[in-house]
């Protein structure tokens, strides 16, 4: 998982472990998952904590496998039904894009500032 992606879950973390139906959303992800892992989260007696180890192992996924995109995918799925959480985590993710383009385009203008600055000397 990359580092925006994990941006977005950790700044949503307080909804995901809040709200997310995390069974659900394990037996959906059972393509990336591995028994043990699985496993490990039903072992886990707090449901907050069932979905903060979920988080916890889908971040340690090789992105190839892409488990960002497929918990949002398990989110909006009629079976789980949290379409809305997804939404929130994606926008978050979309927030990171537009941070990142207008720092681009900050730089990019102070750089030109910085050129006129240097002619006008």
């Amino acid at each position: 998982m990359d580092s925006k992606e994990q941006h977005a879950l950790n700044y949503c973390m307080t909804l995901i472990v809040d709200n997310m139906n995390v069974m659900s959303v394990v037996d959906h992800l059972r393509v990336i998952l591995t028994n043990e892992e699985v496993e490990i989260i039903k072992a886990i007696e707090i449901s907050q904590n069932q979905r903060r180890e979920l988080i916890d192992i889908l971040r340690r996924k090789e992105k190839q496998q892409t488990p960002f995109k497929r918990l949002l995918r398990a989110l909006s799925s009629d079976r789980v039904g949290q379409g809305w959480l997804a939404n929130e985590i994606q926008a978050i993710y979309n927030q990171e894009d537009k941070v990142t383009e207008f720092g681009r385009v900050t730089n990019v203008l102070l750089s030109g500032a910085e050129i006129d600055d240097a002619l006008q000397k």
